[in-house]
């Protein structure tokens, strides 16, 4: 009988932690895994159940409910407002590709809104090893959108470029302790682990981990980003600059995947995604039916939902996000290698200005780096750092910055990062910091930041457990932009976290990480968003995840 959680306590210092993990049951420990993904989907259900929505636009994700439905002939238009920067899986963590390749990628295993996980590519498992191997029985008779079989070597490839320095991931966080993955026989992979890792399924549900064809990434090397080649519903035709990105449906996708209402094929025969840049003509576009979808990052303006909604031949949900808009500062340059100017700038900025004016009330005030969404969030962070342009003044005298400072802030190229940063310049001038502003393609700010060249960027993230805090400030983390002085605490306490299966420990945890980054603004948090999603009445089918990302295998015209 397992051991109940409420008195079952775990050491959560690493190597006790990990010792304790490893001498239970295998049944025992996937029960542990089991749970953790329960409590990370207490987000999905209090983002699902929270959806304001008309129709079936915010349909939370079903499993095998309904039974396999023919195919239809109908072609999806999509506009967003950003372009994709790469569809290699392993070489982004950006949502704009994430949005993509959910579409043309199968995941291991899936987790549905109550976090229960289900069979995907993966049709079994069992842990064995003292919980440091996890081996999976695979989905026969799939193949990739190239004609190679998905098999075991396939996935042990895919794993293996993904842990390969020259991959230089930016998400193989999600990975884990993982130190190898075997492949036993065709349909028989082991994932071995150096210590039994309680988050595991969270990461392998995402895109990023998903297996891709060892055919297509060994003979295409980089143009693999350009042509991505998984088992998904949906394939990619053409990604092209004019036109945007095509997707043709997979008519060899006829299997059960239990994320789905629709259990067989997809019902749309493709969909294209272009990308509007301008709000004005992208809601135009689909004000006048030459567009049925707007979605992904950005792409209904929050200051536009209003007149959106009023429409009747349109629908638009709102949906709260797990997510964070905020500035990053790096802390190996000058002005920002000093506290003081850190936290100067968090004093300086009136969040509710940004709220109201920006967002026209669709967010929050942010004051982690952790979205309050989670359960984990630390609410005590919301009085470190109240609007207080007079202690900002203080602050800077005292460190010898009583002139103030200047400084640029690297910025994606979109309507809102450039709305956001003209609050943030009024504001920052009239405590004598002087802020400009670079703009730049998503891809090149994200690369110029990983460089540690930028002084500081505006960045905001969306991710479905507190997790995101190891890439976002770990050593080695792919989206860390802080370059601080190490900080043996910080680590113990991102490493401890991912190794705590009892919830009020890991809380603990993660409560004292967030005391670490508030305390010494590693980040200026400036605001929680929510989602926004517009499409015509016709559109049908329509579900949205934790991500706010829009699912075609149910979608139908």
């Amino acid at each position: 009988m397992r051991t109940p959680l409420a008195t079952r306590r775990i050491d959560v210092t690493t190597e006790t932690a990990a010792n304790e993990l490893a001498g239970l049951p295998g049944k025992q420990f996937e029960e542990l895994t089991r749970d953790y993904a329960r409590q990370h989907a207490v987000t999905r259900r209090s983002l699902l159940g929270g959806a304001l929505s008309l129709g079936a636009l915010a349909m939370a994700p079903g499993f095998m409910k309904s039974a396999r439905a023919q195919a239809g002939t109908g072609t999806l238009r999509v506009a967003r407002s950003l372009e994709s920067t790469t569809l290699d899986p392993q070489k982004t963590f950006n949502l704009v590709d994430h949005e993509i390749l959910w579409q043309v990628m199968d995941t291991l295993i899936y987790l549905d809104e109550k976090g229960e996980v289900y069979p995907g590519l993966a049709l079994s498992w069992e842990f064995s090893n003292e919980n440091k191997t996890v081996t999976f029985k695979l989905r026969p008779d799939v193949k990739f959108h190239d004609g190679t079989p998905f098999n075991a070597e396939a996935v042990a490839k895919t794993v293996a470029r993904h842990q390969a320095p020259e991959t230089a991931s930016p998400n193989a966080f999600l990975l884990g302790p993982l130190e190898k993955v075997e492949a036993i026989d065709d349909l028989t992979v082991a994932y071995h682990y150096t210590s039994p890792f309680v988050p595991l399924w969270v990461g392998l549900g995402y895109s990023y981990c998903a297996p891709m064809s060892p055919t297509a990434f060994e003979s295409m090397g980089d143009k693999i980003g350009r042509q991505p080649i998984g088992t998904g519903p949906f394939k990619l035709e053409a990604w092209e600059p004019d036109t945007g990105i095509r997707l043709v449906r997979n008519d060899e996708h006829d299997w059960a995947t239990p994320w789905y209402e629709n259990a067989g094929k997809a019902h749309l025969e493709a969909a294209t995604y272009v990308v509007i840049p301008e709000d004005s003509t992208r809601i135009a576009a689909l004000q006048g039916g030459e567009v049925d979808l707007l979605a992904g990052d950005n792409a209904v303006p929050f200051d536009r939902a209003r007149e959106i909604e009023s429409d009747p031949s349109l629908r638009i949900s709102r949906q709260q996000a797990p997510s964070v808009f905020g500035i990053i500062f790096n802390q190996s340059k000058p002005p920002f290698d000093k506290l003081e100017a850190r936290q100067a700038v968090n004093l300086a900025v009136d969040k509710e200005k940004i709220i109201a004016l920006v967002l026209d009330g669709n967010g929050k005030p942010a004051a982690s780096p952790l979205t309050s969404v989670f359960p984990q969030y630390n609410p005590a962070t919301e009085s470190k750092y109240p609007f207080d342009p007079a202690k900002a003044k203080e602050l800077l005298a005292s460190a010898g910055l009583g002139d103030g400072f200047e400084f640029e802030l690297i910025i994606f190229d979109a309507p809102i990062f450039k709305r956001v940063a003209e609050v943030v310049q009024a504001d920052l001038a009239a405590v004598g910091i002087k802020m400009s502003v670079q703009i730049l393609p998503v891809g090149d700010a994200l690369a110029l930041a990983g460089k540690g060249e930028s002084t500081a960027v505006a960045l905001y993230y969306t991710f479905g457990d507190p997790d995101i805090l190891v890439a976002l400030f770990g050593k080695g983390g792919g989206l860390n932009f802080c370059f601080a002085p190490e900080n043996a605490d910080l680590q113990g306490k991102l490493d401890g976290q991912r190794l705590s299966f009892d919830a009020a420990e890991r809380k603990d945890l993660v409560f004292g990480i967030q005391d670490i980054l508030v305390d010494q603004a590693f980040w200026a948090p400036l605001y929680e968003p929510g989602y926004l999603i517009a499409s015509r009445q016709e559109v049908t089918g329509i579900s949205i995840d934790t991500l706010g990302f829009v699912h075609l295998q149910d979608l139908n015209l």
